[in-house]
């Protein structure tokens, strides 16, 4: 190791290339793993996540990616009788403007939930409590929830906010908690306040307005919830023909409900990680290759004297230890500024509404990953490097020519790596500009 770590100080230009171009793509490999994981894998902190259920109506909206919400008398109706739910949550939209002494006012995502629907998730607020079991109540309803970005920007996250009172939509409320950024639902609301419905709501079945959300029992399934609320939407077909004769309910995992926006993100990106990544690999094995040939003379000499092959392979096998486990090592630190600026090139007006997009980090599983990639291109380029080292080792010390033949093979492999790392370099860039196209369609 010593012996290889002064033969590539001798070389600094061509080491610094090869650790660069590497741990820049291990880092994009590690940014890449950490948006699986973040978006697709775990896009809520909530505990057991796959345990909650989103339960929609089966036919979907037209000219939407969601689903069809249901109506107030189908929801009471599940959760008085579907005991696949261990709890049963609802909740809609609801603008709000709120107001505060010596403030302008300020339009703010809302939504109206069912008083359960904290405890429902699993979200434990930062500070303050969730909602009292009777807070969709009549006359216990004057309450509200915070994000954490809200008491920031509007109350600069000052303590006497929880307790204290505001207004929204002209009516005084008491905040009595601060919710988390990541554990928002729906990602991008800021404001919660409790459901209240009306005796005439609460039978109604003809508007479908609520979103609801359960989390299965204990050993219950999402399986065991779609055969009973099948059973259920065949007895209400019966007895309400006029509006549930052609209705259904729909079950998917809280986990997949924006796959369809953030996958093809991350396919682009994924895409764009494993291109780039090829791209190193090509190039720093036709810088190693390059630089064992013109060593043939030296491996050569080291030959005459006494060196074996296992010394000489051992050599070249040590000097690209060193280089790929620096460039390993680089990519681990700049994994993070590299899943940053992915982050950062997303407007904030669309990041908000991507579950996990604000609480993205390269954490262990990522940078673990990224280095068993790591580990496997230094195993697989160490054998090539081992193996030219090996047979330029057995050649002639004196007089060593190149043949037509052997030029021609070299300009060949040359034009030929020098063509792959061109079109992996295009592919990548046209992934890169596939994901700035479909993140600017989100605008819209």
């Amino acid at each position: 190791m010593r012996l290889a770590f002064r033969s590539l100080c001798r070389t600094p230009g061509l080491a610094l290339a090869i650790i660069g171009a590497l741990a820049v793509a291990l880092a994009f490999a590690m940014a890449s793993i950490a948006l699986l994981n973040g978006l697709l894998l775990g896009p809520y902190p909530y505990p057991n996540l796959r345990q909650l259920q989103l339960v929609r109506d089966a036919r979907p909206r037209e000219g939407a990616h969601q689903g069809r919400p249901i109506a107030v008398g189908d929801f009471l109706d599940v959760r008085s009788s579907v005991d696949a739910f261990a709890g049963f949550a609802a909740w809609r939209p609801q603008p709000m403007v709120i107001t505060s002494p010596g403030a302008d006012p300020e339009r703010v995502e809302g939504a109206a939930v069912s008083a359960n629907f904290p405890v429902v998730l699993g979200i434990s607020p930062m500070g303050g409590r969730p909602f009292d079991a009777d807070a969709d109540t009549p006359g216990r309803d004057d309450v509200v929830l915070i994000s954490r970005r809200l008491w920031v920007s509007r109350f600069g996250a000052n303590p006497a906010t929880i307790g204290g009172e505001i207004h929204l939509n002209g009516r005084p409320v008491r905040v009595i908690g601060i919710v988390r950024d990541s554990e928002c639902y729906p990602p991008g609301v800021d404001a919660w306040v409790p459901l209240v419905w009306s005796p005439s709501e609460r039978t109604e079945r003809a508007a479908q307005r609520v979103n609801a959300i359960g989390r299965l029992g204990e050993a219950r399934t999402a399986l065991d919830a779609r055969r009973q609320l099948t059973s259920l939407s065949q007895t209400l077909a019966a007895g309400y023909p006029s509006t549930n004769r052609a209705r259904g309910f729909e079950v998917i995992a809280l986990q997949r409900e924006q796959f369809e926006f953030t996958a093809p993100l991350f396919a682009f990106v994924q895409a764009a990680a494993l291109l780039v990544l090829l791209l190193a690999v090509v190039n720093v094995s036709h810088l190693l290759l390059a630089r064992t040939l013109d060593r043939r003379r030296e491996l050569a000499v080291r030959a005459m004297l006494g060196a074996s092959g296992g010394r000489v392979a051992g050599l070249a096998v040590a000097e690209v230890l060193l280089l790929l486990g620096a460039a390993t090592a680089c990519g681990a630190l700049l994994a993070g500024p590299v899943l940053n600026g992915i982050r950062a090139s997303l407007p904030e007006g669309i990041a908000r509404w991507i579950a996990g997009w604000s609480s993205l980090h390269a954490d262990a599983k990522a940078v673990g990953s990224g280095l068993a990639i790591g580990v496997v291109v230094t195993l697989v380029i160490a054998s090539v490097v081992a193996i030219t080292s090996l047979r330029a080792s057995r050649g002639p010390v004196a007089g060593v020519r190149d043949t037509p033949r052997s030029t021609r093979g070299r300009r060949l492999l040359v034009a030929g790596e020098i063509s792959l790392a061109a079109a992996l370099l295009l592919g990548a860039s046209v992934m890169v500009a596939g994901f700035t196209r479909i993140a600017a369609a989100s605008s819209g």
